[in-house]
This record gives structure tokens, sequence and C-alpha cells, in this order.
């Protein structure tokens, strides 16, 4: 069981890996500084901005908080 999740993350890790790019990780860091500043970079903020970014085309601050949580 252990060998399968740790197979499932390093896919998803590797999916993420392929698909970031420049531009796709400046808007990650900006929306990570704008929640950190505001003090709401905790929990799941990270995971559901990567998602939005890369799984949505989310590109603004505005975009990523019109998505569901």
């Amino acid at each position: 069981m252990a060998n399968r999740l740790f197979v499932n993350k390093t896919w998803k890790v590797e999916r993420l890996r392929a698909s970031l790019t420049p531009e796709r990780r400046e808007t990650i860091l900006a929306l990570k500084r704008h929640y950190h500043a505001e003090g709401r970079l905790r929990d799941s903020m990270s995971h559901r901005i990567y998602a939005a970014i890369v799984e949505r085309g989310v590109g603004t601050i505005d975009e990523f908080e019109g998505q569901p949580a």
C-alpha cells in the first residue's frame, strides 16, 4: 500500500513539474506572496493555488478568488 501511495505522489509531482512554465511559476509565486502578506497562506492554500493554476488555468488573484474552495 505504501509503495502505491509513493508511486501516485511521484506521478503527481512529475505531472506538476512538466506543466510549470515560467509564466505559471510566476503566477504561483505572486498568489502565494499575496496570501502570505494577508496571513492567509496556511492549511491547504498552497495546494489550492497550484491546482487552480495548473488544472484550471487561473492567472490572476481575481480569477483564483472566483474559484470554488
